[in-house]
């Protein structure tokens, strides 16, 4: 898997000038793995590769697959935004809608699964409702009173293909990214697709996009996000505050996942990132170890695994999960376990904070597992791994006793 993960990697790179020397059967096994992480238009956007036909025909059909359906989430944006407008309201477009739109070259190139917009807490009620009345229904039910409490986004709401999250911030509270909302709005920029559309600043962006692979997602969503520093780096190069990027990670106590995630653009994908950053964040920097098993994590994400993928002929992309298979197996996903909890914390008086990053943080000092470690059982947990600088080794003795 590394081998192809590697080949990759060097072909998704902006800065390459030796030719990949790939056999056919190679370049299948690649382009394999860049539809099931969701990188195939990105891979045929590098038109200088030499690809064999059956495999540049085979992503250029997921380009089309991509095209139709940034099309479709861009449309139901809007149709929102206009809804929400009558009632003073504006979205800011956060993750893949941003990036899509007004950061990679085209908005082909970013492939996205929900749409993800962030409102002002006092807004969401409006806004969940006028939601619903668009058609779409939540995969479950929470008043929203109790998930602005424990929570950061109400539960999913689907309609068609079309999956979309309503956020009031980017983390539940007392989890990194601990920003509050105000401090991300007050830096907000137009973002063109309606009047009442925003987007995150770019440091913020940044941040939440390196937080969200790393802190809260454990590398699950793959080389994705890496391929999205790259691009911000790529065509932010000159306008980025790099101390303010150094200072929000710090401030948002998320310092180790920005490390680990801009080392990975780095060092995999050639991302142009400036040399004193690592280094004015020498106290957050990961081990190459963790680093090498966080792209491992990342090349093998089961979420975006394909069924019966051959890596010896080429896949058709029909033959991979589709976006409406992906929605229907959230559908089974976490919203009702979170609701629940979110539920019992309001019930029963106790603080509703969750805090992922300091119950890890103890979880590494003490040797112990919480339920939430054990359910991510063989995953990196850059923060806590780093806080621990004896883990590494415990879970690298572990595997070798199995």
């Amino acid at each position: 898997m590394n081998r192809i993960g590697e080949a990759l990697c060097a072909a998704l790179r902006e800065d390459t000038t030796t030719p990949l020397t790939l056999t056919p059967d190679d370049w299948r096994a690649v382009a394999t793995l860049a539809i099931r992480q969701r990188v195939g238009p990105l891979l045929f956007s590098r038109k200088h590769l030499p690809f064999p036909d059956d495999v540049r025909a085979q992503l250029r059909a997921r380009a089309e697959v991509s095209a139709k359906r940034v099309l479709m989430q861009q449309a139901a944006f809007r149709e929102l935004a206009a809804r929400v407008a009558p009632h003073g309201i504006s979205l800011i477009a956060l993750k893949g809608l941003h990036l899509a739109t007004s950061v990679y070259p085209s908005p082909v190139l970013r492939e996205m699964n929900d749409i993800d917009v962030m409102v002002r807490p006092e807004q969401v009620e409006t806004v969940s409702d006028v939601v619903r009345a668009l058609g779409y229904r939540p995969l479950g039910e929470i008043p929203v009173a109790i998930a602005l409490k424990a929570m950061h986004h109400v539960p999913r709401f689907i309609k068609g293909q079309i999956g979309l999250e309503v956020h009031w911030r980017l983390a539940p509270a007392g989890t990194p990214p601990t920003v509050e909302p105000e401090a991300l709005w007050s830096g907000a920029r137009p973002l063109g697709l309606a009047p009442n559309a925003m987007t995150l600043a770019p440091e913020d962006l940044l941040v939440h996009i390196c937080v969200h692979a790393a802190g809260l997602h454990h590398f699950e969503q793959g080389i994705r996000p890496l391929c999205d520093v790259l691009t911000m780096l790529s065509v932010w190069r000159d306008r980025l505050d790099w101390d303010g990027v150094v200072e929000r990670a710090r401030a948002w106590q998320c310092d180790r996942s920005v490390a680990i995630v801009l080392t990975l653009a780095q060092s995999r994908l050639g991302a142009p990132l400036p040399a004193e950053v690592l280094a004015n964040m020498a106290d957050a920097r990961p081990s190459a170890a963790i680093v090498d098993l966080a792209f491992t994590q990342a090349l093998s994400a089961g979420r975006f695994a394909c069924h019966k993928a051959s890596t010896s002929r080429v896949t058709h992309p029909a033959a991979c999960r589709t976006d409406g298979d992906y929605l229907s197996e959230r559908r089974n996903e976490s919203n009702h376990a979170q609701i629940g909890c979110a539920e019992t914390r309001c019930r029963s008086g106790s603080p509703t904070r969750m805090e992922p990053s300091d119950s890890r943080r103890s979880t590494a000092q003490s040797g112990t597992h919480s339920p939430r470690s054990t359910q991510r059982a063989g995953r990196v947990d850059p923060r806590a791994l780093d806080q621990d600088p004896n883990c590494h080794q415990r879970k690298s003795a572990g595997q070798a006793g199995q």
